[in-house]
């Protein structure tokens, strides 16, 4: 179940939630040829839960946590782009986070994105919820 919008990708339409090394959950088309919309991807500890806090001010001793969204033209967006950056106000809570079974509930409020590759920000709100790795409609 999602409810994510974001100006910078289409969240929306038929789901895929994989797990390998992250979690990701993929949107696509609903039909053949299933065309890829955009994609949500977390890299968390296990069973993470609570705010998830710029990365930026990783200090070396614990696991860096990135969330990241894919548009339809494979631009990368993710909270571990900001290079130094003061990214605007805006949360992405983790309510329960297990990767390797493939489920996350999350809410996001304007939670800002930066651009891996040049100064574009992208914002997402909304909340995802999934209970498994799988398709889903």
């Amino acid at each position: 179940m999602s409810s994510l919008t974001s100006p910078c990708a289409t969240l929306q339409g038929r789901t895929l939630v994989n797990y390998n090394d992250n979690l990701g959950i993929v949107f696509t088309e609903h039909d053949s040829p299933y065309t890829f919309l955009g994609s949500v991807q977390f890299q968390l500890p296990d069973g993470f839960t609570g705010a998830v806090p710029d990365p930026e001010i990783y200090d070396g001793s614990d696991d860096r946590h990135i969330a990241a969204m894919t548009d339809a033209g494979f631009d990368l967006h993710g909270n571990h782009c900001w290079a130094g950056a003061q990214p605007p106000p805006g949360s992405l809570v983790i309510d329960e986070y297990r990767p390797a079974d493939g489920v996350v509930k999350a809410t996001f409020s304007n939670y800002a994105l930066h651009s891996c590759t040049d100064s574009s920000v992208c914002t997402v709100s909304g909340t995802i919820e999934t209970t498994g790795q799988g398709v889903f409609d």
